[in-house]
């Protein structure tokens, strides 16, 4: 049941920042947000778990430090994909053996 919901809530969280760059260049902020929720992915499905603890934690680390020091100044998040995805970071804390 934990794998299941993890594996909703990474596609959900992919799918609203997916929806928020259309149209948009790929920077390092979102590069980094992605590469957290394939790391999820690839820790839910069992396909290669401990990659995918080493590319969440990698997405997880540059996307905080890209908070507090953005290269692009202009926002480009809205509110309900911040929440998607800091369910599906907090699910994937909670669940890393």
């Amino acid at each position: 049941m934990v794998t299941e919901i993890g594996i909703t809530i990474s596609a959900l969280a992919i799918f609203a920042i997916s929806l928020d760059l259309r149209g948009q260049p790929l920077g390092p902020g979102p590069q980094c947000r992605l590469m957290a929720l394939v790391g999820e992915i690839l820790y839910f499905t069992g396909v290669m778990p401990t990659a995918g603890d080493v590319f969440f934690l990698t997405g997880a680390v540059m996307t905080v430090v890209l908070w507090f020091h953005p290269p692009d100044p202009r926002p480009s998040q809205k509110s309900l994909i911040d929440v998607s995805e800091l369910v599906a970071w907090v699910w994937m804390a909670l669940t890393v053996r």
